[in-house]
Formats: structure tokens, C-alpha cells, sequence
């Protein structure tokens, strides 16, 4: 029974030892997942940038692990943005907000972005099917340390004035 036991132990221990899958990334080739729908992206920014709004307001909510939830009342003129609830906070026309995103996907699909290890991101984008402006993006990192998974920002009550 003895020599049974110790068999079976063994036999579990090198299972162990031989058989787990590790899921750190010292034997996993570098690999950069990046989800982000460019078709609607193209066919939204290219229909806002067709209308040629220069005056609008619109609220902006943002929330980040590393600022936590900020609101703001924002005010383009003449296609110059204005922060009215935050006079020195700078703020972004819409037409500056679709180049923030193209920024962001620039930079995870660069050849030059060289990925830690197995990364995954996720950069999803909500449009006004009216006015084609942003109502939502976010951008997600998964796999992220403690306090950095990403960002989004929502964009409501948009309003064109005189």
C-alpha cells in the first residue's frame, strides 16, 4: 500500500511538474491583439467631417482609473473648442476628438509598436447616427497591472448653435 501511494505521488508530481501550462510569457512569442472596427470609423469621421459643424456645444464625461470620473460642458465656435465648466481645463472639438482615436489606433497597429508580451486591446467607438459624432469611446487594456486597464469617455446632449 506504501509503495502504491509513493507511485501514485510520483506519478501526480511529475504530471506536475511536466504537464501545466505556464501562463507567464517567457515561452510565449510577443503578441498584440488590437480590436477596433475602422470601417464604421472611416464611414462615421468622413460623414461628420462632410457636415463642416463649426458651432456646437456638447457635454464630455470621462473616467480613468488614474483621474476617476471628470464632466464637462464644452462649447466650439467657429471650430474652436472652449471648456465653459473648466475654463483651464483644454478641451477638444469633435473634429479633434476622431483625430485623438486615429492617434490611438496609429499607435497600437505602428510597425514600431513592439508589444511586452502578449497584450490585447480594445479600442471601441459609439456613433450619433444623426450627426456621426462620437457618443462613446473607450480604449481597454486587458492583461494590464493594477490601476491601468484604460480610459473612455462619453459625449452627450451635442447641440449645434447660431
Amino acid at each position: 500500500m506504501k509503495n502504491v501511494l509513493l507511485k501514485l505521488f510520483c506519478f501526480l508530481g511529475l504530471g506536475l511538474a511536466f504537464g501545466c501550462n505556464s501562463d507567464d510569457n517567457s515561452s510565449t512569442k510577443n503578441e498584440l491583439i488590437f480590436e477596433f472596427d475602422r470601417v464604421q470609423f472611416e464611414k462615421n469621421r468622413e460623414a461628420w467631417l462632410s457636415n463642416d459643424f463649426q458651432n456646437y456645444n456638447y457635454f464630455e464625461y470621462q473616467m480613468s482609473s488614474s483621474t476617476g470620473p471628470l464632466e464637462y460642458q464644452i462649447e466650439v465656435r467657429n471650430g474652436i473648442a472652449k471648456n465653459v465648466s473648466e475654463p483651464d481645463v483644454k478641451s477638444k472639438s469633435i473634429s479633434q476628438i476622431y483625430e485623438e482615436i486615429q492617434k490611438n489606433v496609429d499607435y497600437y497597429t505602428s510597425p514600431d509598436y513592439k508589444p511586452e508580451g502578449k497584450e490585447h486591446y480594445s479600442l471601441y467607438v459609439r456613433y450619433d447616427s444623426e450627426f456621426h459624432y462620437p457618443t462613446y469611446y473607450s480604449l481597454t487594456l486587458y492583461n494590464a497591472p493594477p490601476g491601468g486597464g484604460g480610459f473612455s469617455k462619453e459625449f452627450s446632449e451635442f447641440e449645434l448653435i447660431e
